[in-house]
């Protein structure tokens, strides 16, 4: 499982140091460990995964594509998914992700509202 190939990785610390913050500062968030991937999801969808690189922590937003990246740290080309690369939780990489977590709760919120309202019809 990747989960415990991130928790013996040599980023170990950092990798759990986000795994706590993404479970306190999102809602009814449910982590979802898969042999490649540990994610992190409500019942709106994906906020994002978790995945140790070589020498920072990188995070995959589920949405990326939607989040307006005022800080230019998303990478990847990806038409949904944005990667962010992680080296330290200090307080300007806090205050990333909780605008991200933001950012992806409304775009779920939105996604969820516009299916709700198509199956009506």
């Amino acid at each position: 499982m990747q989960f415990d190939r991130d928790i013996n990785s040599s980023k170990s610390e950092l990798f759990l140091e986000v795994r706590e913050f993404m479970l306190e500062n999102i809602d009814e968030v449910y982590e979802d460990s898969k042999e490649h991937i540990t994610s992190y999801k409500t019942t709106l969808g994906m906020y994002c995964y978790l995945k140790v690189k070589n020498n920072y922590l990188h995070i995959g937003w589920g949405r990326g594509a939607k989040l307006e990246d005022s800080y230019g740290v998303l990478i990847g080309g990806g038409s949904i998914v944005k990667g962010q690369k992680v080296e330290k939780l200090d307080s300007k990489t806090k205050k990333i992700l909780k605008d991200f977590i933001n950012q992806t709760t409304i775009i779920l919120i939105e996604h969820s509202e516009l299916n709700r309202l198509r199956k009506s019809k």
